[in-house]
């Protein structure tokens, strides 16, 4: 998928209405980044946030050829996702982009969509477009780096591949000191707030066990 279109599909999610919606108010609004606000090393001024941007979405379907783009979006029928896809694809339609919203348990949406049965490199390479998925915190975002967004990592199911980020998310794998930390973070924001191979439109407040 051309990088703008992900663009125009990151700006045209109303971000807000999607913390009220699908968290009852329980989040706080993200940018489409794993590295964000909860960590130490996060740079607030990395990058610009996003906000909902119709007539930006519309531009850049244009600038990529895709106006009148018509995608299916796959869910997961639990939790937070099924009010979220409902969100995302009314911004969306606004944008002009057609949307078909799929939803299905766990085990179909994994085994159909995003991990398909067919031996894949790598493993979780996605078998859709898009698709809407949880992902559990973890108390490092390195889980996500390497295993979500690094070239071929094995949860990697936007088959997202820059050699940019990649040398960027080894010189985070060195650092030590948050000083060190936070500057490397500052580069990795800026590469995935500009290709987009993931949108998080939000971050929830929750604690679980």
């Amino acid at each position: 998928m051309d990088p703008k279109v992900r663009q125009a599909i990151a700006w045209s999610i109303d971000r807000d209405a999607a913390v009220q919606k699908a968290l009852g108010g329980h989040g706080e609004v993200a940018n489409d980044q794993v590295i964000f606000g909860l960590y130490p090393y996060f740079d607030s001024t990395a990058v610009e946030q996003r906000k909902q941007d119709t007539e930006k979405a519309k531009q850049l379907l244009s600038d990529a050829g895709a106006s009148g783009l018509s995608i299916e979006l796959p869910y997961i029928k639990a939790i937070d996702m099924a009010n979220l896809a409902i969100v995302a694809a009314d911004g969306m339609k606004k944008a002009g982009i057609n949307v078909k919203l799929v939803g299905g348990d766990y085990g179909t949406f994994y085994g159909k969509y995003w991990c398909p049965a067919k031996p894949a490199k790598p493993p979780c390479s996605g078998a859709s477009d898009a698709g809407i998925v949880d992902y559990g915190h973890r108390g490092t975002p390195d889980v996500y780096l390497n295993a979500a967004l690094k070239t071929k990592g094995d949860w990697n199911s936007s088959q997202y591949a820059s050699a940019t980020f990649d040398t960027q998310f080894a010189d985070w794998a060195k650092t030590v000191t948050v000083d060190d930390q936070k500057a490397t973070a500052a580069a990795i924001q800026k590469t995935l707030w500009e290709d987009t191979p993931v949108v998080i439109p939000y971050t929830i407040n929750t604690l679980a066990a």
